[in-house]
């Protein structure tokens, strides 16, 4: 109900507390691409200078949502996008940080290259992006209970019989 969620709103301040954050796009190359440096995705981020240019690299190497990954907040509560570690989000922050721009660097399985759209310094979740993540932890924790509540049920019934010889 929406009583219950403003009750959980209230109940969890940390949830909609201010902070850093960034609005993010990226583009991940696989390491074994051919002819794929470390060099060549840093120079490939130099010439990245909109939205529409990340984009366009995402569509090329099959990057979902164009690369988009939204608002990554530095507060630790706050859901981070699919295939975005924390170390991620954090080193994507940090970049914010020295103004907007184009960053690369490589892991493991990939290349990445990362602009910056915008950068804030005390950012707010909107409200209803909040009511929507309370309602999703409200409903995980109904959901939790009534498995909890099947299985102690399952328990009760199930009984045990030792067949030796």
């Amino acid at each position: 109900s929406p009583g219950a969620v403003e009750q959980y709103l209230k109940d969890h301040p940390e949830e909609a507390g201010k902070g850093k954050a960034v609005k993010a796009h990226w583009v991940r190359i696989p390491v074994n691409t051919e002819g794929m440096t470390l060099v060549q995705a840093k120079a490939l981020a130099k010439g990245i200078k909109s939205v529409a240019e990340v984009e366009k690299l995402a569509v090329q190497h099959k990057e979902e949502d164009k690369g988009s990954l939204g608002w990554i907040y530095e507060n630790d509560i706050h859901p981070l996008p699919p295939g975005v570690s924390r170390n991620s989000a954090n080193e994507l922050i940090s970049f914010g940080d020295e103004g907007l721009s184009t960053w690369a660097w490589k892991d493991k399985e990939f290349y990445y290259i990362a602009y910056i759209e915008k950068y804030e310094q005390d950012r707010q979740v909107p409200g209803d992006e909040l009511r929507r993540r309370a309602e999703r932890r409200l409903l995980d924790g109904l959901q939790t209970e009534a498995l909890e509540k099947s299985i102690r049920r399952l328990r009760k019934q199930i009984s045990w019989r030792r067949l030796d010889g």
